[in-house]
């Protein structure tokens, strides 16, 4: 098995950057990369990740639409995915592509990106995937471990496939390896 220690990272929906953080383990061991969450009070507490760029935006595929943010009352969840709830606070905020992230990463170090953005992350992990041929790693939310597969999934795994493998999965994240630049074995 390869061993890679040293690696750049997106984390599109990155929230605190310390508690429950998916990079901060990594990045306390010199990884360093993007951090991406649109809740504003976040972005004051990012100023202690030097080595990071945290940008207080929503990561999406179109541009060209306005996006609001979907806080839940808690402000634990938030998402710019469209919800008939009326228990969200709406507030309008700047986005950002995953091309546009892409060129952002100055570094030829491997790349392991996450998404957990409460909805859509399918559809933006494969915008992440016809945009860049350097992510060794993609984390993906699913929740295929507690609802079972879906067919927007499938349509992913069915398009990656000559690329990409499930390496593992847990009830919440799905997690697909570059073949060919991490070999895994099926």
């Amino acid at each position: 098995m390869c061993q890679i220690s040293e690696y750049t990272y997106i984390d599109v929906g990155s929230n605190h950057p310390v508690r429950s953080n998916d990079f901060y383990r990594s990045y306390l061991n010199g990884n360093h990369g993007i951090s991406i969450d649109p809740l504003p009070e976040l972005n004051a507490l990012y100023k202690s990740r030097k080595k990071d760029l945290f940008l207080n935006v929503a990561c999406v595929i179109d541009k060209s639409h306005d996006y609001m943010l979907l806080r839940s009352p808690e402000h634990r969840l938030s998402s710019v995915v469209k919800t008939d709830s009326e228990h969200f606070t709406r507030l309008s905020l700047p986005s950002i592509s995953p091309k546009d992230l892409i060129q952002i990463i100055d570094s030829n170090l491997p790349l392991v990106v996450k998404i957990d953005i409460e909805g859509g992350d399918i559809d933006l992990a494969l915008e992440f995937f016809r945009t860049s041929t350097s992510i060794i790693l993609l984390i993906i939310e699913t929740f295929e471990g507690l609802v079972g597969s879906c067919p927007t999934l499938d349509n992913f795994e069915n398009e990656i496939q000559n690329k990409y493998i499930k390496c593992a999965m847990t009830p919440h994240n799905n997690f697909y390896i570059q073949k060919e630049k991490w070999p895994f074995p099926t």
